[in-house]
């Protein structure tokens, strides 16, 4: 009974490892058909390896789900998924690949992959690809987004030949977040490519079988090299000194400089802020807006910006937007991506080469200028180097736009700021005197009363005047006692009395006679 047992455990280990090994050999051998130039396929089409886990919570993601590495950031070769594909149309095919950045608050963390294409060859003109490549996209608020970029600060797009007979694409674990739903590569010189359209692509047939045409193998992307003509390098852009900018909202020598109110990037018609706007040709502009509400008319305009850290050269357009109600709100509802503005007017161009980390200026046309709010939208008009500029998210390098006038510019421009901002007349605090405290009592030192001395005139012996009557202290009680009795009486009997003091005080008066 052990021994049946025993092989039963073992046939069925047998049949498990057979219908694993079958699992495998069906996964390897599904290869997806291009089809009118496109190939798309989910990466939910292969089974999750390492640290790659299946997600479903955003309803917005295509297909049965996607995958978001959970590992650490880190080289190339963990949780490699390899996806097998025919090309029946052989030729040049760029590579997008639909992504999100699935964690965190910043456009440059969470948002790159490595993939690897062994059977494609090297584009002249676009950039090479040497085994495992960086891919990154920088859309932040989240968003799913087809847009794909490899070259750090360059922003190069993806693109490969592909020979007729089959192929593989391999993607790998990168940066930690970083989110993948769907993969396309499609012949970009006859395909369109929008948002939107992509989206909608239906995805490629499947076969169970190779075609038996290595692709590796094939002729079909061999260039013809020839030699390059020697090109002249073109003349630099202006560079100008931030150091002696002015300070924003100032008025110097005829000119005021403006710093940007709001950036944002604007890639494939997704908006949003960024530390660095990146330039290319068709997918990638800068938006920049300023407040020219207070400037009068304007005879000069430049506009100042400070490059990344890649140098290139090309020709680059600047237009005024056609309407300035925008912001990052509306980065990611799609009801109002028609808030973005459109290039309208041709403000200014120029065809030279820029230096990293430099400060550079264009000149416009200062006639366009309109008051009010404006947007000005920087556009690579050339497919040649892409570039990246400063936003204002690092204030001493942000965009600025600086206008000059006539004579009475910055007096009129002066201005205009005191009317739109009077100073605040500031009523002076009524001065409310501290009260004195009184000493108390006990403090002061007692006081002696003053008496002023009594000053008694000669008395004249021949005055016939009403008799001077000298009251004695005990007179005047016995006449404070008489006026109490009052009535004749009183009068009567104090007339003997004031005679006799009379003739007392006259007497003491006479001279003394010398015997």
């Amino acid at each position: 009974m052990k021994k049946h047992l025993r092989k039963s455990a073992v046939t069925l280990l047998a049949i498990g490892a057979n219908l694993l090994s079958n699992n495998i050999v069906l996964a390897e051998d599904a290869y997806h058909l291009e089809e009118n130039g496109v190939i798309v396929f989910d990466v939910e089409s292969e089974p999750a390896d390492g640290d790659w886990q299946l997600g479903t919570e955003r309803l917005d993601s295509l297909g049965d789900g996607y995958y978001q590495w959970e590992g650490e950031n880190g080289g190339p070769g963990r949780g490699t998924m390899r996806y097998h594909f025919t090309v029946q149309t052989p030729g040049n095919y760029q590579i997008r690949l639909r992504s999100l950045i699935g964690k965190g608050e910043n456009n440059t963390e969470h948002n790159d992959s490595w993939i690897r294409m062994p059977s494609g060859v090297d584009i002249p003109e676009e950039e090479p690809l040497d085994g495992w490549t960086k891919i990154y996209q920088n859309i932040f608020p989240a968003a799913w987004t087809w847009d794909t970029r490899t070259v750090d600060f360059d922003s190069r797009v993806v693109r490969q030949c592909f020979p007729a007979g089959d192929h593989y694409i391999e993607l790998s674990g990168r940066s930690n977040g970083h989110a993948i739903d769907r993969i396309a590569l499609y012949r970009y010189d006859e395909v369109n490519y929008s948002q939107a359209a992509f989206d909608e692509l239906p995805l490629s047939a499947v076969s169970e079988t190779a075609s038996g045409i290595d692709g590796s193998n094939s002729t079909d992307c061999d260039f013809e090299i020839t030699e390059e003509p020697i090109i002249e390098p073109l003349e630099p852009i202006t560079q100008v000194d931030i150091e002696i900018e002015p300070d924003t909202g100032q008025c110097l020598i005829d000119t005021v400089l403006l710093k940007s109110t709001l950036d944002g990037q604007d890639i494939n018609g997704m908006l949003s802020s960024t530390e660095l706007l990146e330039v290319a040709y068709l997918d990638r502009r800068a938006l920049i807006k300023f407040d020219t509400s207070l400037v009068p008319a304007a005879t000069e305009a430049y506009l100042n910006f400070t490059t990344a850290n890649n140098a290139g050269e090309g020709q680059i357009s600047v237009y005024l937007g056609s309407h300035s109600d925008w912001d990052h709100a509306a980065d990611q509802d799609e009801d109002n991506q028609s808030s973005i503005p459109d290039s309208s007017a041709l403000i200014g161009s120029v065809t030279g080469s820029w230096i990293a980390n430099t400060r550079h200026q264009i000149a416009l046309d200062a006639s366009l200028l309109q008051s009010g709010f404006i947007t000005l939208i920087i556009e690579m008009s050339q497919a040649v180097d892409a570039f990246s500029i400063v936003s204002s998210e690092t204030a001493e390098a942000a965009p600025a736009l600086l206008i000059a006038g006539g004579q009475q510019f910055c007096a009129t421009y002066d201005n205009n700021v005191l009317q739109a901002n009077p100073p605040e007349v500031v009523q002076p605090e009524p001065v409310v005197e501290p009260p004195i405290d009184p000493e108390p009592v006990d403090s002061l030192e007692p006081v002696e009363p003053i008496n002023p001395p009594v000053t008694q005139e000669p008395v004249d012996p021949t005055d016939t005047k009403e008799p001077f009557v000298e009251i004695t202290d005990s007179e005047e009680s016995a006449n404070a006692n008489t006026k109490n009795s009052g009535g004749a009486g009183s009068f009567w009997l104090l007339l003997p009395l004031g005679y006799f003091s009379y003739y007392r005080r006259t007497r003491s008066a006479l001279p003394v006679k010398q015997h």
